[in-house]
């Protein structure tokens, strides 16, 4: 092998000795890029997983305090059906009474007249 051929052999070889250089410093800065950003990814997980569970939570209390409310509602709905069917028994007694004292006066207003005649 000549002179020149070794010295030409060696700038190609420092040729692609630099180029394998470049790329290992690129793979470097994307690993190192890829690395920060997995980093970054996971404390952004840790924190949505912190505020699921926190949710989570305060969907639990509202559920308990909706199912809570809705009982009450339910209770207090009772009653007043209940109210209103006494309202209804109370408004038919009255009536019912309204007409006995109807008749009771027209009987009694009819007893003058009879004990006038028995005395006449």
């Amino acid at each position: 092998m000549s002179n020149f051929n070794k010295q030409e052999s060696i700038v190609e070889r420092r040729g692609i000795i630099s180029d394998l250089i470049n790329k290992i410093k690129k793979l470097e800065e994307k690993s190192n890029y890829l690395h920060q950003k997995q980093i970054h990814t996971k404390d952004a997980l840790s924190q949505d997983e912190a505020q699921r569970e926190s949710l989570q939570g305060e969907l639990a209390a509202k559920t308990q305090q909706h199912s809570e409310l809705k009982s009450q509602l339910s209770a207090q709905m009772a009653k007043v059906e209940e109210a209103q069917l006494r309202k209804e028994r109370i408004h038919h007694e009255v009536e019912e009474l309204n007409r006995q004292l109807a008749v009771e006066q027209v009987e009694y207003s009819r007893f003058p007249f009879q004990a006038a005649r028995r005395a006449g």
